[in-house]
């Protein structure tokens, strides 16, 4: 089933007097850092390699060689420039209760930053770290040092959908690669060469997961009830709390190519449309395939 993209509304957030606890993925779930730290390496993603090769999206690199002909990895003759955050992708993801009861998205233990509703890992099974919530960018690290991050924490919301219900999203196509800038690119007021840059996928093989919860557990809200669930304007709705009771998952195994929105390479073509000279299509519009999650048990 085809469906074009539609934006996901934001989440809503209480702020905590502390954090602790880590993200509820466990199994095929999504995980705010899945995998722990992929570098010095330990895995292959997405066509990139750190300290190692990779097959993936057909092509191989090795050791500071990074993805869409950029140079990564520390390596002292590239530019400042090059670790740079890439641009991300806009792949429509659709999330469809197909069980006969509610089922609840999100995490099942409080962290200090915002829980993905999904994973995805690469075709050799190494899961894409996410950007999270609290990262020093190279291009930040650059100019004005590293960043803090905020002491409060943002209690987490659970998205409820109903037996057939859909919830609209989208995934980025970046994944978090930890690097060391060249001696050149450090500013020397901070003396910091440690950064996170956001690297953009490649065509592959990809797999989502994610897991939801037959109930929610709002006994850390205050006033341990649970509040009016709220209706989000891309699907479903939100309650402030954590997922709890019998666990469902749903997963599946897509090619992200052009047909996705993935084209390897920025910018992105331009969708052609009927007598544009600069189109690659005479027949309208490319209507972008969605990526779909569907809970079943």
């Amino acid at each position: 089933m085809a469906h074009l993209p539609r934006l996901s509304a934001a989440s809503l957030f209480f702020a905590l007097a502390a954090c602790g606890g880590k993200s509820f993925e466990g199994g095929e779930g999504p995980d705010p850092n899945p995998g722990g730290s992929n570098q010095g390496g330990s895995s292959n993603v997405a066509g990139t390699s750190s300290g190692g090769s990779s097959s993936t999206a057909g092509t191989t690199s090795k050791g500071g060689t990074g993805s869409a002909g950029t140079g990564q990895g520390g390596s002292a003759g590239a530019s400042c420039e090059s670790f740079n955050d890439q641009p991300g992708y806009f792949v429509s993801v659709a999330i469809i209760n197909k069980t006969a009861a509610p089922i609840h998205l999100g995490p099942d233990m409080v962290t200090c930053g915002t829980s993905p509703l999904f994973g995805v890992k690469d075709a050799s099974g190494v899961p894409l770290p996410s950007l999270g919530d609290c990262r020093s960018s190279c291009q930040q690290v650059r100019t004005n040092g590293p960043v803090g991050c905020p002491a409060g924490c943002a209690f987490p919301s659970v998205v409820t959908l109903q037996p057939g219900g859909v919830m609209y999203t989208s995934y980025d196509g970046l994944y978090e690669f930890q690097t060391t800038l060249p001696d050149a690119c450090v500013n020397p007021m901070f003396g910091d060469s440690q950064c996170s840059q956001a690297r953009q996928i490649q065509p592959g093989t990809f797999t989502f997961s994610s897991r939801a919860g037959s109930t929610i557990d709002c006994s850390q809200t205050g006033t341990g009830m649970c509040s009016a669930c709220t209706p989000r304007g891309d699907g479903g709705c939100t309650t402030p709390g954590l997922i709890s009771g019998k666990v469902h998952n749903a997963t599946t195994t897509v090619v992200l190519d052009a047909s996705y929105g993935v084209f390897g390479g920025y910018p992105a073509p331009a969708p052609a449309f009927p007598g544009d000279p600069d189109g690659d299509s005479s027949d309208g519009a490319i209507a972008l395939l969605t990526v779909e999650l569907v809970f079943t048990d």
